[in-house]
């Protein structure tokens, strides 16, 4: 378990530096349909720092050779910028075939593209600040199709948004494009049935059991399955097509809410109140700032909104881990497997992280680590907590069974001792447990004395009222009574075929959890 926890982290960086390899820039040459074609390597890019250029100006900007390759850059980070960017197919055949281009990220306000027709350039609008329409091609991505000509043909397209600037473009064969389409789908409703059952059950488990670990799961899983809804482009084909607002607003505000779950689970399955205060410390003030965000969300700018949420769950992520390595390092025992389940999704939440800001390049690794690691944690935690609650479940049998041990060993001295002993509700003046000894002292059976019981029956005038003196004079509110404290007197009292003797009667007094 171990090689795997340190390798697993490994394994991915090199996957993730296997994906750096670029081609040279220039045109692509397609004589056919073909396969999937990675387009980012063919890229040239010019910005427009004050957003204001129209397309014509961008052909002449092109025309003056104002357009520089992308030289193995695929993100820009944060930025105002409009981003204009071309590449060229260069098609050697005499035939003409289609052809699909894929901009296969979601999040972005305004992705504009402009294809060379025979009339002139035929423009394609899609974006999250837009309403959905109905698309050429019907996807969660945007996907245009376009004509491949003889010859050698420019494409362009713009990229604006107040979140992350990324270009990871893709080229597609019609057929290629309908067999990875019918993949994906299977793939994400697979996920997502995967994760409303996991909320479902563990709503159903805190319902039944009141074990709020289990709702903060819950939220966790709701808050990470929004934010995928949104990140892939489900949410706007499925769900929202029509509302763009939320649509933009969905991404970030989904990132606090997973935070929120996520800390809180944190802070109830280590126990840190417990083990580490200042960690604990720190999960309530980062819960109490993501909730603060989340209320303040309708009116906060959407681009500090979005980067606040980057670095929000990249410190949430930083928080976890380390408090998990401080309680492994103090041996304690939930660490281990803390660490195991959160360590890759905390992985893709960096890389994620490093892609928006440019650091690193998207690719599949950086767009889809972060949907299989959320269903891995969900998984593990589910059935981890439910391994916690077995434990408990067969702690607490085994306790009951040591009670029902100790129960019928003080029963079994009961039934056999000669003194009689008995419980006495001071607030109702009613016996609610007698030893069956009390049938040889005074001839009745212990559910007779309970149900018959009284100092007027039971006692001469005299004892009764010395008996009774006495219990007015301990009884709960009179100043005297303290528990585990009592006396001894003795009384005269009836036998049930009406004769009396003389007993010792030593009282004490215990309090109850209602005084």
């Amino acid at each position: 378990m171990r090689r795997i926890f340190y390798t697993g982290p490994l394994i991915l960086v090199l996957c993730l530096i296997s994906f750096g390899a670029h081609a040279t820039s220039g045109a692509l040459v397609l004589s056919s349909p073909g396969q999937r074609v990675r387009l980012t390597p063919y890229l040239s890019v010019y910005r427009d720092p004050a957003n204001e250029m129209a397309f014509e100006d961008i052909l002449d900007a092109s025309e003056q050779g104002m357009f520089a390759p992308l030289s193995g850059r695929s993100g820009f980070g944060y930025s105002t910028a409009g981003f204009w960017f071309k590449f060229s197919v260069t098609n050697p055949t005499a035939q003409s075939f289609s052809w699909l281009v894929e901009y296969p990220y979601s999040v972005v306000d305004q992705f504009d593209f402009y294809a060379p027709t025979a009339q002139g350039f035929q423009s394609t609008l899609a974006g999250d600040r837009r309403a959905r329409g109905r698309p050429a091609v019907d996807f969660r991505t945007p996907v245009v199709p376009v004509e491949i000509r003889p010859g050698t043909q420019t494409f362009y397209f713009k990229i604006r948004s107040s979140g992350a600037i990324v270009v990871p473009l893709t080229g597609w064969g019609p057929g290629a494009f309908e067999r990875y389409r019918k993949m994906d789908t299977a793939v994400n409703w697979l996920f997502y049935g995967v994760m409303l059952s996991t909320v479902v059950y563990c709503l159903f488990i805190f319902t039944s059991m009141k074990e709020p670990v289990f709702l903060w799961l819950a939220v966790f899983v709701t808050g990470s399955s929004l934010f995928i809804l949104a990140h892939t482009g489900l949410g706007m084909q499925y769900f929202w097509p029509d509302a763009p607002r939320w649509a933009n607003l969905c991404h970030p505000l989904s990132v606090f809410i997973a935070s929120l779950g996520a800390l809180r689970f944190s802070r109830q399955f280590l126990h840190t109140v417990y083990h580490s205060p200042a960690f604990d410390r720190l999960f309530s003030l980062l819960f109490w700032y993501s909730l603060v965000m989340i209320c303040l969300s309708p009116v906060i700018p959407y681009t500090f909104f979005t980067q606040a949420s980057v670095l929000s769950i990249g410190i949430a992520v930083v928080t976890m881990i380390s408090c998990g390595f401080v309680l492994l390092i103090r041996q304690k025992r939930q660490a281990r497997f803390y660490l195991i389940a959160w360590s890759p999704f905390a992985l893709s939440a960096v890389l994620m992280g490093f892609k928006s800001y440019g650091f690193i390049e998207s690719n599949i690794i950086t767009d889809s680590t972060i949907q299989i690691t959320a269903a891995f944690v969900t998984f593990l935690f589910s059935f981890g907590l439910m391994d916690k609650i077995n434990r408990f479940r067969l702690e607490r049998e085994a306790a009951i069974q040591r009670l029902h041990r100790s129960e019928k060993k003080y029963r079994m001295l009961a039934n056999n001792i000669k003194d009689v002993i008995w419980v006495l509700d001071l607030s109702t003046l009613r016996i609610t447990y007698i030893t069956p000894s009390i049938k040889e002292m005074m001839g009745y059976t212990p559910r007779e004395a309970k149900r018959e019981f009284s100092f007027r029956d039971m006692l001469p005038p005299e004892s009764a009222r010395k008996a009774m003196d006495m219990v007015m004079k301990y009884r709960p509110g009179k100043g005297k009574f303290e528990s585990g404290k009592g006396f001894t007197m003795e009384l005269a009292t009836y036998h049930k075929d009406g004769s009396t003797f003389w007993t010792e009667t030593s009282t004490s007094f215990v309090e109850n959890k209602n005084g």
